[in-house]
């Protein structure tokens, strides 16, 4: 009977709205953020609006009615930072940042014990799905950066499996050296052959264990990597394409192992 209360007492907030708080939950493996509620100071692990837009994978109209519903529970709180000089400079509004409630840990807790009757969407980011990730970008070619890894954790939860979040890591970052080379005849040839390696790695991945990566996505991304490093009138826009995402293209996610201009010179 203990039991039958607890699940009566839940209220319904819809499995989109419950997705996206246990994304919130999961906070940013990297930022703290110290705030004051009731004249207690504590710290969060809060995400912004663009990290939630990159996790939760659904229209806007639906992030909003979810962050409302969340917030009329109680269940999330937020907050905005002050503007910086540049953002005021720009014109910009200053970044709102979200974060779970003890109310939302609470439901949240609830909703584990009580057997469940909807399946989980997506993955969750353990730290072994992160050195899964580490490891496929490593063979793709790339060292991945603190932020990198807190894109990943987004990733990962949003869905994607160890192996496309790798893939898309190391495409950003590709397009991000080939936009910095500007017009370095010598190091732009030298992306060529570490695309056509990577499409080449993707493609092993894909014959000996295609429920790494979906097809689609491998079928983007592989042609996405040709298409930035091929020195043609269409390289501009596939490199402002793929780095048109402001949360994974606004730092750094990854480093390039490779010395591109050793390369170029075939050493």
């Amino acid at each position: 009977m203990a039991g039958e209360t607890v699940a009566m007492s839940l209220p319904s907030i819809g499995d989109n709205a419950e997705r996206l708080l246990e994304i919130i939950e999961s906070g940013h493996p990297s930022r703290r953020m110290t705030v004051k509620r009731d004249g207690r100071t504590f710290e969060v692990s809060a995400l912004n609006w663009a990290e939630l837009e990159l996790a939760f994978r659904q229209p806007q109209p639906v992030l909003a009615a979810c962050v409302a519903g969340l917030v009329r529970n109680g269940f999330i709180d937020s907050e905005r930072t002050f503007a910086s000089l540049w953002q005021a400079l720009k014109g910009k509004e200053p970044p709102t940042f979200y974060w779970i409630t003890p109310a939302g840990l609470t439901f949240l807790k609830r909703l584990v014990d009580t057997p469940p009757s909807r399946n989980e969407p997506g993955l969750k980011s353990t730290p072994v799905d992160l050195d899964s990730v580490e490891e496929y970008a490593k063979y793709l070619g790339y060292d991945l950066t603190r932020y990198g890894l807190g894109v990943a954790c987004l990733s990962l939860k949003s869905g994607y499996s160890q192996l496309e979040t790798a893939s898309r890591l190391a495409l950003v970052t590709l397009a991000w050296d080939v936009k910095e080379a500007g017009t370095d005849i010598v190091t732009l040839i030298a992306f060529v052959p570490h695309a056509r390696s990577m499409v080449d790695i993707l493609t092993q991945y894909q014959k000996q264990h295609p429920g790494l990566m979906r097809e689609e996505l491998f079928k983007n991304d592989a042609l996405a990597m040709l298409k930035v490093v091929m020195v043609d009138q269409d390289q501009r826009a596939w490199i402002e394409r793929v780095l048109s995402d402001p949360t994974i293209a606004s730092e750094r996610v990854a480093n390039s192992r490779i010395d591109y201009r050793k390369l170029s010179r075939g050493a």
